[in-house]
Formats: C-alpha cells, sequence, structure tokens
C-alpha cells in the first residue's frame, strides 16, 4: 500500500483503523480505542484480574504499535522524496 498523506493523516486520527488495514486484517478488534480507554481498562484489570480486560489491553498494544510502524514508514517515506 503506498503511504499518503491522507493515511498518515488517518494514523494520528484513527490509528488502530489504520494499522488493521495496512495489515491487511479486516476486523476491528475494538470499536472505541483510545489511549484514555486503555487507562481505564489497565485500572480494571489491576482490580479484577480478568483474563478479557488483559487481552483488550494487549490488542490495544499490539494496535498501537502497528499503527505507529505504519506512521513512521511513511514519514520515511515522505522523507525519501
Amino acid at each position: 500500500m503506498p503511504i499518503t498523506a491522507s493515511i498518515l493523516y488517518n494514523v494520528v486520527h484513527c490509528p488502530q483503523r489504520v494499522a488493521l488495514d495496512a495489515f491487511g486484517d479486516p476486523a476491528e478488534r475494538d470499536t472505541h480505542p483510545s489511549g484514555a480507554a486503555s487507562v481505564e481498562w489497565f485500572d480494571r484489570w489491576c482490580r479484577d484480574h480478568d483474563p478479557a480486560v488483559k487481552q483488550r489491553i494487549l490488542d490495544y498494544n499490539e494496535d498501537d504499535c502497528r499503527a505507529t510502524r505504519v506512521l513512521l514508514d511513511g514519514i520515511r517515506e515522505l522523507t525519501a522524496l
């Protein structure tokens, strides 16, 4: 997938969706991912140790790392032009 300014814009505004698209995964794991939500999930996990909440945090973090990689690759590609 060629990196364009619109893709980079979308990475910043909805990183998990763009990262999943860029890696070919059509399914969203979370419909409302955000840094603020992840803090709440972590607080809930600290209290309850619910494995499902822990997995939600892990999935969010993985998607966030993928989105960061898409953004980094896009910036590198733009600077190489």
